[in-house]
């Protein structure tokens, strides 16, 4: 069973909807709290002990181009070819497991919080796994969103920028790391100190300019520009409401760039904003 043949269509997964309370090995487990994205769930959930944490569901990786320095800490094989690795390290503050398909598509389940104890993100990080397993294995259909026309859920996050225009932008050339999701793109190694940039996609509260970095106009949309670390720069700019997915949350494109030091950083977040922006659709 292949990710393909189990998701069907990756832009429209709702990822909210891979867990299925009815299962018997969730007995006891409640969501408290959900929060769709165009690649993720974000949800706070209790197991039947009644403890609760912070999960993250999604979103799908390509594994080929998976730069997880450690092996998985345990490995296990279900039927129809699905595995399930565990590791517990990854991160400080998250224990990940992995769905993994035999086309070498994954889907990371996180259970997430600096404020929850290692075990307890394990333990039900674990728990919503299987629940999400089974549900897979199920062969229900997937839940999807649904975009409109003019979403930026719509919209391929790599065909935004043509290579060349990326390259320009950076200062140097830089691969294009393509998702299955299509709501966001990497040019260049995230894990390597070399210039890169990422477009994505997301469901967000709406800018605050004072808060969140300086104004401007770029292609004719307002957007905000806000300088991070040395060598890189943010530009977003948001877009429709989402209600439908999550009430008080509006569309968001932005830019990144990283480890640009051949000019500045924020010059060429602007640069690549004006290529991105102009292929968005209006609101």
């Amino acid at each position: 069973m292949t990710a393909e043949q189990a998701l069907g269509d990756f832009t429209t997964i709702d990822y909210c909807g891979f867990l299925e309370l009815g299962y018997s090995g969730l007995d006891g487990v409640r969501v408290l709290d959900e929060r769709r994205g165009f690649h993720h769930c974000w949800m706070t959930v209790e197991d039947s002990a009644g403890v609760s944490a912070n999960v993250l569901i999604g979103e799908l990786a390509d594994e080929s181009y998976n730069v997880l320095t450690e092996r998985p800490a345990e490995t296990v094989t279900h039927q129809r070819g699905l595995r399930t690795q565990r590791y517990s390290d990854i991160w400080p503050d998250s224990c990940d497991r992995f769905l993994l398909f035999p086309d070498d598509i994954s889907l990371q389940i996180s259970g997430l919080g600096e404020e929850t104890a290692k075990e307890v993100q394990c333990s039900i990080a674990s728990v919503v796994a299987e629940g999400v397993r089974h549900r897979v294995e199920s062969g229900k259909p997937v839940a999807r969103l649904e975009f409109g026309s003019n979403s930026f859920g719509a919209v391929d996050a790599c065909a935004t920028a043509a290579g060349e225009e990326v390259a320009a932008a950076l200062g140097e050339p830089a691969e294009p790391r393509i998702p299955p999701s299509g709501h966001w793109c990497l040019w260049g190694r995230y894990d390597l100190p070399d210039p890169s940039a990422i477009v994505k996609f997301r469901l967000d509260d709406p800018l605050q300019v004072s808060a969140d970095g300086e104004p401007d106009v770029i292609a004719g949309r307002d957007s905000v520009v806000r300088a991070e670390e040395p060598g890189s720069c943010s530009v977003r700019t948001q877009h429709i409401a989402a209600d439908q997915m999550v009430p008080g949350t509006v569309e968001i494109a932005s830019v990144f760039v990283r480890q640009v030091f051949a000019k500045d950083a924020c010059t060429a977040a602007r640069e690549l904003a004006a290529v991105v922006w102009k292929t968005l659709p209006s609101g």
